[in-house]
């Protein structure tokens, strides 16, 4: 049984991602340690529901990016996101090649640039073609 590993978050099929996505990557090093991307529409302007925004990050009025991380626990924990991060999880952390929603997701026509910054590195290190990280 294959597990969908990047997820698009919709209102409806007609318009697939435009809630947003999930990407779920498993650590290189450490089977069963694993990374999710979520990058989520807003519910409104007066909704602020993550504000650790770090300075060099691309501030968005509709669009958020949570980096969920699996400990030695078991549990996700919040971790802090900023654009550094990405190359940081494509070192460390394996995700799907080519997995069966990435053609839908590069159909997704947004002009947010944090929404765009993260689809684009999505596509990036799913992509079959991707050169795997050197260690």
């Amino acid at each position: 049984m294959e597990v969908n590993r990047l997820q698009l978050q919709s209102t409806s099929e007609a318009t697939p991602g435009d809630l947003g996505f999930k990407l779920i990557g498993e650590s290189r090093e450490q089977q069963g340690r694993l990374a999710r991307i979520w990058v989520r529409r807003k519910k409104g302007a007066e909704r602020h529901v993550w504000t650790r925004y770090l300075e060099a990050e691309t501030r968005s009025a509709q669009w958020e990016v949570r980096l969920h991380l699996k400990r030695g626990t078991g549990a996700m924990t919040l971790a802090e996101f900023s654009p550094a991060v990405l190359d940081e999880l494509a070192a460390n952390f394996a995700f799907p090649r080519d997995p069966a929603t990435l053609a839908q997701l590069k159909a997704v026509v947004n002009a947010d640039p944090l929404f765009n910054l993260v689809r684009d590195w999505v596509v990036k290190v799913t992509t079959e073609d991707a050169a795997p990280p050197t260690p």
